[in-house]
């Protein structure tokens, strides 16, 4: 293979498995250059909401202030054990995020958790994208929370 050629409207792929090399030639549109280059801000910033991950803010539980400015936001699904009950705590199940927002407290601290905080990043991740940015996933999940709070389970 020659490695003179420019690879102006190509590709370069190499495989690190079997040594080999392959040139895809790829079209260039000139429509779709000058769409991007028109686009306006507003348009760029919801390309970005939509295509890039943004920074989720984690929050670990030993960070967390206990006061009434404060809303626990469970996102496990209602049938998920164990249950917890306490007095600033909601449950809202991550499918049905969206569509709840209303019976959150917007006012407050919201700190989203589920079982291991996997579904919680996604939830924080959501809220972010409906411009409510006072949400913090908890790291460490329900379990540390019924430890820490000596909850019933």
């Amino acid at each position: 293979m020659e490695f003179d050629n420019v690879l102006y409207g190509k590709l370069l792929c190499y495989s690190s498995k079997t040594a080999e090399t392959t040139i895809l030639k790829i079209n260039k549109d000139q429509s779709n250059f000058d769409k991007l280059l028109n686009r306006n801000e507003d348009s760029l910033n919801s390309y970005e909401e939509d295509y890039c991950s943004r920074n989720v803010k984690e929050i670990s539980l030993k960070d967390v202030c206990f006061n009434d400015k404060v809303q626990f936001i469970d996102v496990r699904e209602i049938h998920e054990q164990p249950k917890v009950e306490f007095g600033n705590c909601i449950q809202i199940p991550l499918t049905t995020l969206e569509q709840n927002i209303d019976k959150m407290d917007l006012t407050k601290t919201l700190v989203v958790f589920c079982q291991t905080g996997v579904r919680s990043l996604k939830a924080v991740e959501i809220l972010h994208k409906r411009k409510v940015m006072n949400c913090f996933s908890l790291k460490e999940g329900i379990y540390t929370l019924i430890k820490e709070l000596k909850i019933k389970a």
